[in-house]
């Protein structure tokens, strides 16, 4: 195993210590990512006699892919209905309903534009279709749908 080998692993583990640690602190969990890819980055450019550059280019964006699947999962925790329904109900504490939830997301859509809303009457507004179209496409293409 070389440096950058180890410096990679290293870092791997560190990011999801961080991703743990740090919970819904979305810019401390960034900023301690941007920090260990960057020494990563020095470990490689210091290492650049022993190691080929495609291996230090793969590691580092596999890390960097790393991180971004990380923040997605970080949203998809934060935003699910459905948890924060069985948080509340094992907690006991009085928390939003989940009407409340919904209605928050059917918000959040209704600011991206992703919809518009008629009375109590949602509807899926063109940029809604254009990118469920387009992110359709792109889960066919690798397999997801």
């Amino acid at each position: 195993m070389t440096t950058l080998d180890a410096a990679a692993v290293l870092c791997w583990c560190l990011m999801s210590l961080g991703f743990v640690g740090t919970r819904s602190r979305v810019r401390a969990f960034n900023v301690i990512c941007l920090i260990l890819l960057t020494l990563v980055l020095v470990v490689a450019l210091s290492s650049a006699g022993t190691v080929r550059s495609a291996d230090a280019l793969v590691l580092l964006t596999g890390l960097a892919l790393y991180w971004i699947g990380l923040l997605i999962v970080r949203v998809m925790l934060s935003r699910s209905v459905s948890l924060h329904l069985l948080l509340a109900c094992s907690s006991g504490h009085d928390q939003p309903t989940m009407d409340d939830r919904i209605a928050g997301r059917l918000d959040d859509a209704r600011k991206y534009h992703l919809v518009h809303q008629r009375a109590d009457v949602y509807t899926v507004s063109r940029f809604g279709l254009v990118l469920d179209v387009v992110l359709g496409g792109l889960y066919r293409v690798v397999g997801l749908r």
